[in-house]
């Protein structure tokens, strides 16, 4: 299907259409292709139109990282508002993150790997950012820490279990998907959930 004219969008809805461009040109032609002007050239607009939305190509690739880090909230606020018991909303919240990495692979390798670098000159993607670490922190009744401060060595052990498990789905090293590997995920969350259990209840 051909896509819009450059006359066709509104305003508003050019800085969206472009960033679906761009999240479409990632997934299939990958990172390395994705530069400012292809996106213009397969959004149908002149190569100057994106530059008023995105100055450079890491303000796009930045975009498109706080995008995901907006899904994944929202995917982590759905999961957490279905329960109240803290122990299920940490459980739930890493299977949700496992899921959300291994359908979203391309997006959560850019929000996560080092293409962008610093999210500091971004602040849409250090605000979504954050958010998802409030979220992952909220279960076990701990303020979430700024940059530069040490980690609740709780939350970071069932964060590294998580990411790890995603890490290793989304790179293709574990031969799992869907049902069996949100399976894998809890029954992961589980058992670290049990090794730190007595140093959570201690505090």
């Amino acid at each position: 299907m051909p896509r819009k004219s450059a006359a066709s969008y509104h305003h508003g809805d050019l800085r969206r259409a472009l960033l679906a461009v761009a999240f479409d040109i990632l997934k299939s032609k990958g990172l390395e292709a994705l530069s400012l002007r292809e996106v213009a050239r397969e959004a149908g607009v002149s190569h100057q139109a994106p530059y008023h939305h995105f100055p450079s190509r890491a303000h796009l690739l930045a975009a498109l990282a706080a995008e995901g880090f907006t899904r994944l909230g929202d995917e982590l606020e759905t999961v957490q508002a279905a329960t109240a018991d803290p122990v299920q909303q940490a459980q739930e919240t890493g299977v949700r993150y496992v899921v959300f990495a291994s359908r979203n692979p391309e997006r959560f390798r850019l929000m996560f790997g080092a293409a962008i670098g610093s999210r500091a000159p971004y602040p849409e993607l250090e605000d979504a950012a954050q958010r998802v670490f409030a979220l992952l922190v909220r279960p076990f009744g701990r303020p979430p820490r700024g940059p530069g401060s040490s980690f609740d060595p709780v939350v970071l052990t069932l964060w590294s279990t998580v990411h790890g498990l995603a890490a290793l789905a989304v790179d293709g090293q574990i031969p799992l998907h869907g049902k069996a590997l949100a399976e894998a995920a809890r029954a992961t969350t589980e058992q670290v959930w049990l090794g730190v259990r007595d140093a959570l209840t201690a505090r």
